[in-house]
């Protein structure tokens, strides 16, 4: 994705980022990382301070920013979007069903019209998690990109291109409820 995105500044968003290990890696040794304005949310505190450590010894400081705030609050986000890249990995399994279609609608507008969201899902307990939110996401403004699946199965990553027109982040308000493991 980050070789898609039109030359010049380019900007990365990442939800429940943890310490970062899903882009500090990639961005380190990536052409495009002198373009790159990345924001990691993540609420817990330790996560991010390993993240802060680990960017500055990939010479990311600067580029790498993490933010210690609740990435379920759409207030976490009024000042970070829109983004060309989202990642969105290993969240779904924390997202009740019924909350779903409100993250699908936050990505939305976490995008620029023609940005893209990995996502990554959780699936050994069967591909049918996997369907339900391909599904959720066709039926709205994006295009699929790529799916894959990890040779052992238990995981899928999707990439999907927003083509819906650019929405503004609303101004409060939970964009979904956290739950250890929701499904």
């Amino acid at each position: 994705c980050l070789d898609q995105v039109p030359h010049g500044p380019l900007r990365i968003l990442s939800m429940c980022a943890g310490d970062g290990r899903d882009l500090i890696g990639v961005l380190q040794s990536h052409r495009r990382r002198a373009d790159a304005e990345a924001f990691l949310v993540e609420l817990n505190g330790q996560s991010v301070s390993d993240g802060i450590r680990q960017a500055e010894a990939s010479g990311l400081d600067g580029v790498v920013k993490f933010i210690q705030a609740d990435a379920t609050d759409y207030l976490t986000y009024r000042n970070l979007a829109p983004c060309d890249i989202v990642l969105v990995s290993g969240v779904w399994g924390h997202v009740p069903a019924s909350d779903r279609a409100s993250l699908i609608y936050a990505l939305a507008s976490f995008c620029n019209s023609g940005g893209k969201v990995i996502w990554t899902r959780k699936i050994s307990k069967g591909e049918h998690r996997l369907k339900e939110l391909q599904s959720m996401f066709d039926e709205a403004s994006w295009s699929p990109v790529r799916q894959s699946l990890s040779s052992d199965r238990k995981w899928a990553v999707s990439t999907y291109l927003y083509r819906g027109p650019a929405l503004d982040v609303p101004t409060n308000g939970r964009i979904f409820t956290f739950r250890k493991k929701a499904g």
